[in-house]
């Protein structure tokens, strides 16, 4: 039997999650349901399921209403606002066709996205939750914002639901 790389462990390691970061225009179409497949040039090399947790960048300036009828608002820039469930990653080879169903993307944005880069990875998400207050990314042991995502240790994580 092969002998099994550090990619090959976090595969089957169910204690493992993800945090990704994504812009606030996107985060908001996830949470609500409306975008349901999440585009990457590298997939983390999970079993399905597993949990994505969701750090919105300070890319533009974005707010959060309070959920389940709190009045508060909440900056959501520079936090951990929700999380999902990846259910399954598919790769796609170009030219994409019909991927984009689930992405909320035109066909050129996957191009421009996609650059010299002949195949993406498509992540299935299911169960959008919104955290009634965003989080800090320090309460998942991270001092820094992933470039695009990283492992995380799902067992250190106190959801605030």
């Amino acid at each position: 039997m092969p002998e099994q790389t550090e990619a090959d462990k976090g595969r089957f390691d169910m204690s493992k999650a993800v945090m990704m970061s994504i812009h606030p225009k996107w985060i908001e179409l996830i949470l609500q349901g409306v975008k349901t497949r999440e585009v990457r040039k590298r997939a983390p090399l999970l079993r399905q399921p597993f949990k994505v947790y969701f750090y919105c960048t300070k890319a533009e300036e974005a707010w959060m209403a309070g959920i389940r009828g709190k009045r508060e608002s909440y900056r959501m820039n520079g936090k951990v606002v929700g999380e999902a469930t990846c259910v399954s990653i598919t790769e796609y080879n170009r030219p994409f066709g019909n991927a984009i169903y689930g992405t909320c993307l035109m066909p050129k944005d996957l191009y421009n996205y996609a650059g010299a880069s002949d195949t993406l990875s498509y992540m299935a998400l299911e169960n959008p939750i919104t955290y009634d207050k965003p989080m800090e990314l320090s309460e998942f042991g991270l001092s820094r914002a992933p470039q695009s995502w990283q492992y995380v240790e799902e067992a250190t994580v106190n959801v605030r639901l």
